[in-house]
C-alpha cells in the first residue's frame, strides 16, 4: 500500500458540511420578521420571494456580487429600504439579523464523527466565500 503525502484537507461549508436551503430559509424568515417591525414600508410591498428576485437582478449589475453575497444582500436591502420610504441605514442591523440566522447551521449527521476521525491524522480547514459579521468569534471545534 502506498503511503499518502496528504497532510491537510480543506472543506467547503455549504452543502458539504450542512444543507444550505434550510439555513437560508431561516435567515430570510428572521430578516423578514425583523423588517415587519422596523421597516413596515418594505413588507407592505415586498415578499421574501420578491426580495430574492430583486437580489438576482442586482447580481447581474456587478461581477463582484457573484463572489460577495453579503455585499449583494446589503446593497439590495439598502435600495429597497430607500425605495419604500425607510431609512437605508437599517440595512446594517438588518444584515446582523440575517447573518445570525445564516450562521445557525446544523452539520449533517456524519460530519462531526467524520471530522473527529480525520483530525487525528490530518490538519483540517475550511474555505468559503461567506462572511462572518461582528467581532472575532471562535469557530466550531470538531
Amino acid at each position: 500500500m502506498n503511503k499518502t503525502n496528504i497532510q491537510a484537507v480543506l472543506f467547503d461549508l455549504d452543502d458539504t458540511l450542512w444543507a444550505i436551503e434550510p439555513v437560508l430559509h431561516l435567515a430570510e424568515t428572521r430578516l423578514y420578521e425583523w423588517l415587519t417591525q422596523h421597516a413596515p414600508g418594505v413588507v407592505q410591498r415586498e415578499s421574501i420571494l420578491s426580495l430574492r428576485a430583486r437580489r438576482q437582478v442586482l447580481a447581474q449589475t456587478n461581477p463582484a456580487y457573484k463572489i460577495n453575497l453579503w455585499a449583494l444582500r446589503h446593497a439590495a436591502l439598502t435600495t429597497v429600504l430607500a425605495e419604500h420610504g425607510e431609512d437605508p441605514a437599517l440595512a446594517d442591523p438588518a444584515m446582523e439579523i440575517f447573518t445570525t440566522g445564516r450562521n445557525a447551521v446544523t452539520p449533517f449527521d456524519d460530519v462531526v464523527p467524520g471530522l473527529q476521525q480525520l483530525k487525528l491524522r490530518l490538519k483540517l480547514g475550511t474555505v468559503s466565500n461567506g462572511r462572518r459579521s461582528g467581532a472575532h468569534r471562535p469557530g466550531r471545534t470538531f
